[in-house]
């Protein structure tokens, strides 16, 4: 009845063959005697298979009895071959299981029962995976691998089980379509063809952040997320790297961190591997004077920014700067200096080169630009943000310099911004940035700077940084600007800067405009004051190149270095025979320790004015 496998036997023929092998077992005294006793398995259905047996034994295919020690628990295993199912036992075995055991009490005799699957009807079970996370999908019986075999058919009526397994970085989530549950297990009867979806999402662990100390301050992230203030415990993708700032508020100073960071710096990093937990410390630090708030500042600015660059016929820094009006408006410095109003989109719209003949550094630009709109300079049909950049085709004397204003073209204002060819080609792009990010905030010269009310802070958003260190971006130096964003945040106003490194200045007392006799002179009080705390630094004090110096203040220091919550007495003198109403304008600058670019000397300032009366 069998050639390997045992195929097809008519279940009157099982009846007669089990009850022939009963009674075999009774008459040769099977029922009485104390064993070993007699295990025959018999294959039936038209389907094909196996048997095996633990204690070894059965082998059916090629041997299907068996003799056992009473009372041996043999389990019984039934594999289906390729093309068949298996579908239960009977006899002295039950279940639809494909193990099953038998107790040897006696003689047994049990059938397992194949089904061919040409003879059941097939249905396709097909799952999906969705999420942002990674995982696979198997199936029993075998047929779903998902990876790569994400369909299969199954025989009706057949339970399949499918689970859900993710990777390191991922959790499962959830079934949907014809399977339910958040278990990663799930049944699927297939009664009819059957769509899952396996939802996978990537592992995710909370960063705690504890402010400690009796000063106070913000902690924020980069990526977004952390903004303690308000939201102390976020949770971060696994493996997410953040960079995390500390800003002491004014009056306290950021004394380290703990906890899964550390350092004395404003910044540290934190990879997100685990669950993690930080603890920002401040301490009380030295009252100050807050940074002003630039009147009207961003209002209205450009909305966006479509820059020409023009330079003229021979001009040695072409290349240069055009690669540099391609990279600024995707810069990181773009963003940072329209932080209070943007970002904004911008292009770089047009590289244009128009001929130098009789063109000098004391040219009038604003004509040049203005006759050539419309013909070599392009002249969009949304002009909105059209910033014409011109380098100047002559060196100057210096260390460079420029300007911005507008002309008119078709009744429609036009914003051009000038920067001069001076020392190299680093100097004209360190210029233009300038120029761009004052021409962004004011491009038709409403006056949104520093000015007359706002005395002695008096400047455009870029020049009242001009001793700011630059920002290297892209191996293109870029000029920072005033942010009262980043004013109000108690750190450095002077935007972009190296995140969390030392910052410095002076608060002058009295810090208002001062008004002196001819003759006379006046004393200020300067308290040094630091975002952490750091060594001495020195003083240095300069005429404000952007307001009129109308006499000598004579400047005199107690010391020329500072330190945090030390302090320092100024005095300046008026002139005898100083007009009423004449007034000078000086800066105090700190000398910051950033170098850049191998350069160094750059300060923090703070300016004091004077005025004859």
């Amino acid at each position: 009845m069998h050639d390997g496998h045992w195929r097809h036997v008519e279940r009157h023929e099982l009846r007669a063959a089990l009850v022939v092998t009963l009674l075999f077992a009774v008459g040769c005294g099977g029922g009485g005697s104390a064993g070993p006793y007699a295990l025959q398995i018999f294959p039936t259905g038209d389907g094909s298979g196996t048997i095996t047996s633990a204690p070894s034994g059965i082998d059916c295919g090629a041997a299907c009895e068996a003799r056992f020690a009473a009372g041996t628990a043999v389990a019984l295993t039934a594999t289906a071959a390729a093309g068949s199912r298996f579908d239960g036992w009977s006899g002295d075995c039950d279940g639809a299981s494909a193990t099953t055991s038998v107790t040897m009490s006696g003689t047994r005799a049990c059938a397992a029962t194949f089904t061919a699957m040409s003879s059941v009807p097939q249905y396709a079970l097909t799952v999906a995976k969705a999420g942002a996370g990674v995982g696979s999908v198997t199936s029993s019986p075998a047929g779903i691998d998902c990876g790569a075999s994400c369909s299969a058919s199954f025989s009706a009526g057949s339970n399949v089980t499918l689970t859900a397994t993710p990777d390191a970085s991922s959790v499962f989530v959830s079934w949907t379509g014809d399977c339910i549950g958040n278990g990663s297990t799930v049944s699927v009867p297939m009664i009819r063809a059957r769509s899952c979806t396996a939802t996978f999402a990537v592992k995710t662990f909370p960063l705690t952040i504890t402010k400690a100390g009796t000063g106070s301050g913000r902690v924020t992230s980069m990526p977004m997320g952390v903004d303690c203030g308000a939201t102390c415990a976020p949770t971060f993708a696994i493996n997410t790297a953040l960079t995390l700032l500390a800003m002491p508020a004014p009056g306290s100073i950021f004394m380290g961190w703990s906890g899964d960071c550390a350092g004395t710096r404003q910044t540290t990093m934190v990879t997100m591997s685990d669950t993690r937990s930080c603890t920002a410390t401040f301490a009380p630090g030295v009252s100050r004077v807050p940074f002003p708030q630039m009147p009207g500042h961003g209002q209205p600015p450009l909305s966006k920014l479509q820059l020409v660059t023009i330079t003229f016929d021979g001009y040695p820094h072409k290349d240069w700067v055009e690669a540099f009006g391609d990279y600024v408006v995707h810069s990181q410095w773009l963003d940072a200096v329209t932080q209070d109003f943007g970002p904004i989109p911008a292009t770089h719209l047009a590289k244009v080169v128009l001929p130098s003949a009789g063109v000098t550094a004391n040219s009038d630009f604003g004509s040049i630009v203005q006759a050539n709109i419309g013909g070599a300079l392009p002249w969009p049909t949304d002009t909105e943000g059209l910033l014409y950049l011109v380098y100047s085709p002559s060196p100057c004397v210096g260390h460079g310099g420029g300007y911005h204003y507008y002309v008119y073209h078709n009744n429609v204002r036009a914003a051009y911004a000038v920067a001069f060819n001076c020392d190299d080609k680093k100097a004209a792009e360190g210029v233009a940035s300038h120029e761009i990010a004052e021409a962004i905030t004011d491009p038709y010269m409403f006056g949104l700077f520093f000015e007359g009310s706002t005395y002695p802070w008096n400047a455009e958003n870029g020049d009242i940084c001009s001793g700011a260190p630059w920002w290297m971006e892209g191996g293109f130096r870029f000029l920072p600007a005033w942010s009262n964003r980043a004013a109000a945040s108690g750190g450095n106003p002077c935007v972009p800067n190296v995140v969390g490194n030392p910052y410095y200045n002076v608060s002058p007392s009295p810090s208002t405009p001062q008004y002196v006799a001819a003759g006379g002179s006046v004393t200020f009080t300067l308290t040094g004051w630091s975002t952490v705390p750091v060594n001495p630094w020195s003083l240095t004090i300069t005429p404000d190149s952007y307001s009129a110096q109308d006499f000598a203040t004579t400047p005199q220091f107690t010391s020329t270095t500072i330190g945090n919550g030390t302090t320092v007495q100024l005095t300046l003198h008026v002139p005898p025979g100083t007009p009423a109403g004449k007034s000078a304008i000086l800066r105090i600058g700190s000398v910051l320790p950033d170098v850049v670019d191998g350069v160094g000397n750059f300060a923090a300032d703070w300016p004091v004015m004077v005025i004859a009366q």
